[in-house]
């Protein structure tokens, strides 16, 4: 199954995947500014075959950013999402902030502004828990897992006549940054991320695909899932002290950003994005901490 799998992102590694077989489908797309390099690799990687299909994990700019370049190569592509992030990607308002991030982006990279139409990046169809799409010598099926965002979808992935199972987890999963553990991603709810992470890790696959790194073996990391939990577990604590102190907000996401952007985060993501996302993370702390009367 592995030799199946191609890393296909035009910046850094482990944003864009990509698998091949009767029908051949990506794993997200990236941001706007790799967009380009990002369908020439995958190009490149299919050697004349045709790219069918997309499946998006979340509607953020950095995963689905690189969807016109792809559209402008394969016309007749197929782009798969949640039925809320179909939503988000025709607001304006949603639009007009992913342009923005992918502007901030291209600045972090020292590339050029990148050139696109809103209109490219919307999705055609949409998945729900449990849906699966048959693509020949492939199954690949929808499992809802929010809490880093209300549209996540992780995607149970399985080969006819391989025993093994391959999952691609969405971010609420975290970002796994190797012997440093995971950066928290629970922007819309703790308690939601934590059931989710639950929900991947009883499906059993053995094979894991982690967005913004890369494929994990169950065999060589027995204990991925538990570290995945206990970090989560943690940075829900720092923010918690964070959230019960006398700090503004601004003073609790530098605080936080000492924690958790930390420089093998910066290529991966600007301040300003790692600003929004920990202040919607604050956030849901607040939220649920109030509500069990810390």
């Amino acid at each position: 199954m592995i030799n199946q799998i191609y890393d296909v992102s035009g910046d850094l590694p482990g944003n864009v995947f990509l698998i091949k077989g009767e029908k051949n489908f990506l794993f997200d797309t990236g941001m706007a500014c790799c967009g380009e390099k990002m369908a020439e690799r995958t190009e490149e990687a299919l050697k004349g075959e045709k790219l069918d299909y997309v499946f998006l994990t979340h509607s953020h700019y950095d995963h689905v950013s690189g969807l016109p370049f792809l559209r402008r190569k394969w016309p007749d592509l197929t782009v798969y999402t949640a039925p809320h992030g179909k939503g988000v990607l025709e607001k304006e308002s949603a639009l007009a902030a992913i342009r923005r991030m992918n502007l901030a982006g291209a600045k972090v990279q020292n590339m050029k502004e990148p050139a696109y139409e809103d209109w490219e990046l919307r999705a055609d169809k949409t998945l729900t828990d449990g849906q699966s799409v048959d693509l020949g010598s492939w199954q690949v099926t929808a499992v809802e897992t929010p809490g880093h965002t209300r549209d996540c979808l992780s995607y149970l992935v399985k080969r006819r006549g391989c025993e093994k199972a391959l999952l691609m987890c969405c971010e609420t999963a975290g970002v796994y940054a190797g012997e440093a553990g995971f950066m928290p991603c629970f922007l819309v709810g703790y308690t939601s991320a934590i059931q989710s992470i639950e929900k991947m890790k009883g499906l059993g696959a053995q094979l894991i695909l982690l967005s913004h790194y890369g494929i994990i073996s169950l065999q060589q990391k027995p204990d991925i899932w538990e570290k995945c939990l206990e970090d989560a577990k943690k940075a829900k604590s720092v923010m918690e002290k964070a959230v019960l102190s006398n700090m503004t907000e601004e003073e609790q996401i530098k605080a936080m950003a000492e924690v958790f952007w930390t420089e093998p985060v910066w290529p991966y993501q600007p301040f300003d994005a790692f600003a929004a996302n920990m202040k919607a993370m604050l956030k849901t702390v607040r939220q649920e901490t109030l509500g069990r009367n810390f």
